[in-house]
């Protein structure tokens, strides 16, 4: 029983095995399987994803095939690269260096997260969000809504989405923060307008009149 076990288990090498073939690596001899495709059968050169890693890897200790470097195609990194798309910025908050893709060329302004905070939460800090929820400034800005009839002094249109603005910053004149002359509403598609032309700081009452004269 034993023999022919064995003589069964010949047979079925035979019959599932191709020739042997010899690797170009460490030229030991290898078979391959019928079931394989006829195109990894005929261009197999290595017994082992080793042996064809080892050749494969250019400009390395363990390289066999290795030729003058005028024929081989070296990678290089950063620069000297042809395909580098990067593009070299300044930070909009501490004026560090930094490398971007070529498509964040015109979007991308700071280094990192924290810069990025400190510009988004500009002029807002602990005491000043006390203020805007304290009962005191309800009432500070329920009566400007009242003054102005809840209506925007730039396009007269009445809702619920009217926003009071300073006409001089909150957080650089905090004296005129509870004043009423220092108030005027605009909705809020207004509002985003007027500090979209003028940005958020040093707004004066030149830069209101100029505004409210232009034509919607």
């Amino acid at each position: 029983m034993r023999s022919k076990c064995a003589g069964e288990l010949d047979l079925y090498i035979i019959y599932r095995m191709k020739p042997s073939k010899e690797c170009k690596k460490c030229w030991n001899i290898f078979f391959k399987r019928n079931t394989c495709s006829k195109k990894n059968r005929v261009t197999s050169l290595y017994c082992s994803h080793s042996c064809a890693n080892s050749v494969n890897m250019l400009w390395t200790k363990r390289c066999v095939w290795r030729t003058s470097p005028n024929k081989w195609n070296i990678w290089k990194r950063g620069k000297d690269n042809k395909q580098y798309t990067r593009v070299d910025k300044y930070c909009k908050i501490c004026n560090k260096e930094f490398t971007v893709k070529k498509y964040r060329e015109k979007t991308a302004k700071y280094c990192c997260k924290k810069c990025s905070e400190i510009d988004r939460n500009e002029g807002k800090s602990p005491i000043a969000n006390k203020i805007r929820k304290s009962i005191e400034w309800k009432l500070w800005k329920d009566s400007v809504l009242s003054r102005d009839w809840y209506m925007c002094q730039k396009c007269n249109i009445i809702g619920t989405e009217i926003h009071s603005h300073h006409i001089k910053n909150f957080s650089q004149y905090p004296e005129l923060r509870f004043a009423i002359d220092n108030w005027i509403t605009l909705c809020k598609i207004c509002h985003k307008l007027f500090h979209k032309i003028y940005w958020i700081k040093n707004n004066t009452k030149k830069q209101i009149d100029s505004f409210l004269s232009q034509e919607a």
